[in-house]
């Protein structure tokens, strides 16, 4: 059998990295995506993207989530990152140390 990190039919696994899941850009992109007849309705006002996190087999004894305080974050601490898939190219924000990030 094909080691799970591997085969594309895999769970994901977890990222280690620091990260936001979405940019300024890409957010409105994914709702254009996923629903195209309501994207321009819908982005007029403000759309929120939510992720469950859930650890696939438990319990979770080894990538534990680590969440940051949003207010602590500077906008200097935020790089933009492309996210490649087979078929779409995403962004997310790839964040850089700050000993001012808060942490739970």
């Amino acid at each position: 059998m094909p080691d799970a990190e591997v085969s594309a039919d895999a769970p994901r696994q977890p990222v280690r990295g620091v990260h936001i899941d979405h940019t300024a850009r890409s957010g409105p992109q994914r709702v254009r995506d996923l629903l195209p007849d309501e994207a321009e309705e819908l982005l007029k006002g403000r759309v929120q993207v939510v992720n469950l996190w859930r650890p696939i087999k438990g319990p979770l004894l080894d990538s534990p989530l680590a969440v940051c305080d949003a207010t602590s974050i500077a906008l200097d601490d935020l790089m933009p990152s492309d996210l490649v898939y087979p078929h779409r190219v995403g962004e997310t924000y790839s964040v850089k140390f700050n000993p001012a990030h808060r942490w739970y």
